[in-house]
């Protein structure tokens, strides 16, 4: 797959975190911190697939536990590509 054919598959930050989200959750969503699967979708304004687990009461989202956890750095800039 080359760059444009990765901007035009994902053409913003929704898009990238609704793939990241079906690779890593598939068709049931669990808590990334605790593994349990009573986890609701946070409803928190700009900030995109943030998620509320019911069993440890903390909130996650699909890049919890990976080098992108806690990056301001937008998905689809490439710009951790080139470090």
């Amino acid at each position: 797959m080359n760059l444009i054919t990765v901007f035009q598959r994902f053409p913003d930050q929704e898009a990238c975190i609704e793939h990241l989200e079906a690779i890593r959750f598939g068709d049931e969503p669990f808590c990334l911190l605790c593994g349990s699967r009573h986890v609701a979708r946070k409803a928190d304004g700009d900030r995109i697939g943030r998620g509320n687990c019911h069993a440890c009461k903390r909130s996650f989202n699909v890049l919890s536990g990976t080098i992108f956890q806690k990056t301001r750095i937008p998905l689809k800039s490439g710009s951790w590509a080139s470090a």
